[in-house]
């Protein structure tokens, strides 16, 4: 069954794909009896339903990706009619677009029966809904028949007729809810926002994902509120609180009332925590860890030293840890801590495969120390695969190597303590002056034997930009230096990728602080594919990705020998209005300079 399985999907996907057949399909359906079928193909017809539903549960589309459901169903008509059900199982609407808002009137259209191939449903956007959205939504609920998940992503006032049709018609449907809250200190609990936490069609909620806007944003009684939601939901699953830009507040106190609430019923045991907000208390965080809550958590991002401790100690599987301290912290205590539990008999640490550190400072304090990598953790984490350490200077003027740049020294500590790395980001000075430190770090990068996905932040500084003729040409060297440095007998089954962001000063904050200027990629074959960012959303290609490895090790040496001549960018812009000039002109270096 399953090798006339695989047989029968590779040859449906290549059909898809084929014009020839698309024509004979077109043909087909028009009626035309002189369609001739190829005798390897012919048997198709014959391939049962069943056949086919299976083939199209292997083609299921996964994070909203149709393309190969889409090419199935140009095939022909049987096969159109087979897959569109399947097109519409995993549906995600957003109501700020306009071309999903014809999609609801089309599933809620008199006689459409797709509404009813819905199983996973996700509705965004709903923080600017409408009355006759709303209504529509309404609608589209009374027409679904299999209904096994359902997210609303955008408000927490989710309509009431809503969670009443959960709880009646769907009453083992999950539901994930991820909402953004706006200003509302001081006032009372809004209607909608108290009924969705207290409403008993969210007793099977799976992920709840809040984001409030500072603490302003939460009403009065939201705190208990969400103690109640807990109490009511077992099965929850993720829990992520994220107050934007909120300072921390270390008079907050323990609320005995609050205490015996959370004492008084059962709470989930959560997989996924996000902490990253001083809505709950020290003393709170350690009675849920007490009673189970943390005990099977794998992701962790907490921003409070005493409550990241807290978990850790009832936890026993984390494997992705986000860990930043809150500002001024003393680190002699949590290091002895660390090393506390690390000595206990089940060490919370052992498992951990990813680690992201992020540091913060602030332009008010005048004692910044020096960031530093988390040695205390990297040093009890075995199995660690990915290190991330960003330090953040929010509105601050310090930049360059200041910046907690990687040094060689680091870089040695960290292969002899996790050789196995794979995913590094390095934080490294884009100046001139330090081009031989630059040098030391890529290649002593080269030698971990594991690495494969390396992310280069490169500061310019104040009163320094890197030009962008010249950035693309900085990149280049790099990842030839470490190319030529990696050792030989280091291959590797995955592709090696090298991504390069030049960041500017006050940019630490933005959100282009994560998007790649530059990534440079060599595949297995041994080819070198590099692209560049164009604007947030633009990935062009760059003409490197036609050259192989030694081709680009033999242009490397070239551009040494013009770096020998003494050739900057002023060389190579009268170079440029040269050869623009003169169509005839012979070769020169600017052959070199431009791909």
């Amino acid at each position: 069954m399953m090798s006339l399985l695989s047989w029968t999907l590779w040859l449906l996907s290549s059909l898809a794909g084929d014009p020839q057949v698309t024509q004979r399909r077109r043909m087909s359906d028009q009626g035309s009896t002189g369609w001739p079928i190829p005798p390897d193909i012919c048997h198709i017809d014959r391939v049962s339903t069943e056949i086919l539903c299976l083939i199209c549960e292997e083609l299921q589309p996964s994070h909203g990706e149709k393309e190969d459901l889409l090419a199935l169903c140009l095939v022909s008509r049987r096969l159109y009619l087979v897959t569109t059900p399947y097109l519409y199982r995993n549906l995600r609407i957003d109501l700020t677009r306009a071309s999903h808002i014809r999609l609801i009137q089309r599933l809620i259209h008199s006689g459409s029966q797709l509404a009813s191939k819905i199983r996973w449903l996700t509705i965004s956007g709903t923080e600017k809904q409408t009355d006759l959205q709303l209504q529509d939504i309404d609608l589209l609920f009374s027409r679904l028949v299999r209904l096994q998940e359902f997210a609303w992503n955008g408000s927490l006032d989710i309509p009431h007729h809503t969670l009443q049709t959960l709880r009646n018609r769907f009453p083992k449907a999950g539901l994930r809810i991820g909402a953004l809250q706006t200003m509302l200190q001081g006032l009372p609990a809004p209607a909608p926002s108290h009924a969705t936490l207290l409403h008993p069609g969210c007793k099977h909620l799976r992920a709840f994902h809040f984001l409030s806007l500072g603490s302003g944003s939460l009403y009065t009684g939201f705190k208990r509120d969400l103690i109640h939601m807990l109490h009511h939901n077992p099965q929850l699953c993720s829990l992520h609180l994220d107050t934007y830009l909120e300072p921390w507040d270390k008079s907050l106190r323990n609320d005995p009332e609050l205490l015996n609430e959370l004492h008084s019923g059962p709470l989930p045991r959560v997989s996924s925590l996000i902490l990253a907000t001083s809505l709950f208390t020290t003393g709170e965080i350690e009675l849920c860890a007490q009673r189970g809550m943390f005990r099977r958590v794998l992701l962790l991002r907490v921003h409070n030293s005493k409550q990241f401790l807290s978990i850790c100690a009832r936890s026993l599987d984390i494997k992705d840890i986000t860990f930043v301290p809150e500002h001024g912290l003393r680190f002699g205590g949590l290091i002895a801590q660390v090393d506390r539990l690390a000595g206990s008999k089940r060490p919370p640490f052992r498992k951990v495969r990813s680690l992201r550190y992020q540091t913060l400072e602030h332009m008010s304090s005048f004692t910044q120390h020096q960031p530093e990598m988390p040695w205390y953790l990297i040093a009890q984490m075995p199995r660690l695969n990915l290190l991330e350490h960003y330090p953040f200077l929010l509105l601050s003027s310090r930049t360059g190597p200041q910046l907690g740049a990687t040094t060689t020294t680091g870089l040695k500590k960290l292969r002899d303590l996790v050789p196995g790395v794979q995913k590094i980001v390095v934080h490294i000075s884009a100046r001139p002056l330090q081009s031989r430190a630059r040098l030391g770090i890529i290649r002593e990068l080269a030698t971990f034997e594991r690495l494969n996905d390396v992310s280069l932040y490169l500061f310019a500084g104040n009163g320094y930009n890197c030009p962008a003729m010249l950035q693309q040409s900085m990149c280049r060297q790099i990842f030839q230096e470490f190319l030529a440095a990696r050792k030989p007998t280091i291959h590797s089954q995955e592709p090696l990728t090298v991504i390069f962001k030049f960041v500017e000063p006050r940019l630490f904050t933005s959100s282009k602080w994560f998007t790649p200027d530059y990534r440079f990629t060599l595949t297995t074959s041994g080819t070198i594919e590099a692209f560049r960012r164009q604007d947030e959303c633009v990935i062009v290609s760059l003409r490197m990705d036609r050259l192989t490895n030694d081709q680009l090790q033999s242009s490397g040496r070239m551009q040494k020998f013009a770096r020998a001549l003494n050739w900057d960018w002023r060389g190579y812009g009268r170079e440029r209005e040269r050869r623009e000039s003169n169509a005839d002109a012979n070769a020169t270096l600017w052959d070199i300079w431009a791909y």
